[in-house]
């Protein structure tokens, strides 16, 4: 699409990612500066003392000058259990976060873009923080409805994999020693068999990714529910099944390749930087903590592209574009009348 076409048309998979980065670019600034704001800061301090600890923990063992603290070793109980409990009280903080001023930066970012695009309006930030800190209640219960059900998706991918992984091992088991009894065993059994097991997990592993994203990408369109369509926490959740009901592959597509594309190298960039744990422990600290901050900016991101999908789906399921048309011809009416009347 180009620039200023509009996006208030049905829209397959490559329209919505183009369309995507063309919102986030003409948006740049205001969801920039809002991701510095709201989430810069937090990402910062939290990056910088959870990373700190594991290369402490790092250093404990003497990974950096060759020579374990035999001090600290000698209460190694105490120190995992000190460690342990530290990462515990950042994942708390981390829910906390996640639960209240995220969703309040996930909404403002919404109303944005969503009101640039439909209705090609220029929300100001400060009013799109505004509206969304009126809804407070309703985001932080939506997003704590959405938590859920991401952490028991997820939960039930693993155990999934889990059951299938040991299945096929006692599967590869039963054939290798039936194989063994009758004298059949060979070289290329072994072969195969390692050819098929890394089929089978790769196949696992994308199954699960593509499964955790799809309800990541449905359930995430709660915010816009809540903000845009002003529904109530729960509300939010069911509008999202509605709205991406016998969406399965629009959905899921559109938010992965999307999501490849922009943090693709962002990505292996902070691989990249967390392999350093055990080259440096301060090297480690700062470049670690420095990418996990430039995720942090782009972040808004992945707001835009779940709420073009809102919109798409709108336009598909409920013939958004025509609506919003015929208002605009309602106003244009209404405007000649009163032009009229006053002449």
């Amino acid at each position: 699409m180009k620039e200023n076409e509009t996006a208030l048309r049905d829209m397959s998979m490559g329209d919505v990612i183009d369309y995507t980065i063309q919102v986030y670019r003409r948006n740049f600034i205001k969801i920039t500066l809002l991701s510095l704001i709201f989430y810069v800061p937090f990402t910062l301090i939290y990056g910088f003392i959870s990373n700190y600890l594991t290369a402490d923990m790092m250093d404990l063992f003497g990974y950096y000058d060759k020579q374990p603290d035999l001090e600290a070793l000698n209460n190694l109980g105490f120190t995992v259990a000190a460690y342990y409990l530290s990462l515990f009280g950042l994942s708390l903080l981390y829910g906390a976060y996640t639960l209240t001023l995220k969703p309040v930066l996930d909404a403002a970012i919404a109303g944005i873009i969503y009101n640039d695009v439909v209705f090609k309006k220029q929300v100001s930030i400060g009013d799109a923080v505004k509206e969304a800190f009126k809804k407070f209640g309703t985001l932080f219960l939506n997003k704590l409805l959405y938590g859920c059900i991401v952490v028991c998706v997820g939960v039930g991918a693993i155990t999934i994999v889990y059951i299938l992984l040991i299945a096929y091992i006692i599967a590869a088991a039963v054939l290798f020693t039936a194989g063994s009894a009758t004298g059949t065993v060979s070289e290329g059994l072994l072969i195969f068999l390692i050819i098929v097991s890394v089929i089978f997990f790769i196949a696992v592993i994308a199954a699960m990714i593509v499964l955790v994203a799809y309800f990541m990408a449905k359930y995430g369109m709660g915010i816009q529910a809540v903000i845009i369509e002003n529904k109530g926490a729960v509300a939010g959740i069911s509008r999202c099944n509605v709205l991406a009901k016998k969406s399965f592959w629009f959905v899921n597509l559109s938010y992965i390749f999307a999501m490849m594309l922009f943090f693709a190298i962002p990505t292996l960039i902070q691989t990249a930087a967390a392999m350093l744990v055990y080259v440096d422990k301060n090297l480690f600290n700062y470049a670690s903590t420095g990418t996990q901050v430039l995720g942090a900016v782009f972040y808004p991101f992945s707001v835009v592209i779940i709420t073009m999908l809102f919109i798409a789906l709108k336009i598909k399921k409920e013939g958004l574009d025509l609506e919003v048309k015929v208002d605009v011809l309602l106003e244009e009416q209404k405007a000649r009348e009163s032009e009229a009347n006053g002449n």
